[in-house]
């Protein structure tokens, strides 16, 4: 299910490095900001649905843990995901699901590595988004989430 601007407000940003740069952020970063809102974020790591929707690529010495928490679908705490994420050289493709409450199905903030080109941030939540914009340099909204091969995406000119 793809989530639109229109759908319970939720928004989607991409953040891209600079140019001529591999992006210069990664899980890492997304993480200890997102931390500094909801200390208490459970994360479920998955694959990015679209025409790839089995495939999880990260590299550096938790690359591996992370897969498998991909395959398995499991729950991790921010504190968990934030000691993988400092032993993660970079997330290539790879979906993160963040929830504040585990008896709830509604998500916080969802963060997507979308083949080392750009970042996505999905929520509805606007201090997500203001810090997203203030910390990051490239940051740009766009209609939808990435929706699998090719796509790029519809950006939204006037809210830059």
């Amino acid at each position: 299910m793809w989530l639109s601007i229109d759908e319970a407000g939720v928004k989607t940003l991409r953040i891209y490095g600079e140019e001529a740069v591999w992006l210069g952020s990664d899980i890492k970063d997304f993480v200890g900001l997102l931390t500094t809102l909801e200390p208490r974020t459970y994360w479920r790591i998955s694959p990015v649905p679209g025409d790839r929707d089995d495939y999880f690529d990260a590299t550096g010495a938790s690359s591996e843990k992370l897969e498998m928490l991909a395959k398995s679908g499991e729950f991790i705490t921010g504190e968990a995901l934030a000691e993988l994420a400092q032993e993660t050289r970079q997330v290539i493709w790879g979906q993160f699901v963040g929830h504040t409450d585990l008896n709830s199905a509604a998500v916080w903030v969802t963060v997507r590595a979308i083949d080392s080109s750009f970042f996505e941030v999905i929520t509805s939540d606007e201090n997500v988004l203001s810090l997203m914009k203030s910390h990051f340099t490239d940051v740009r909204p766009y209609v939808a989430p990435w929706g699998g091969g090719m796509d790029p995406g519809e950006p939204i000119l006037d809210e830059v």
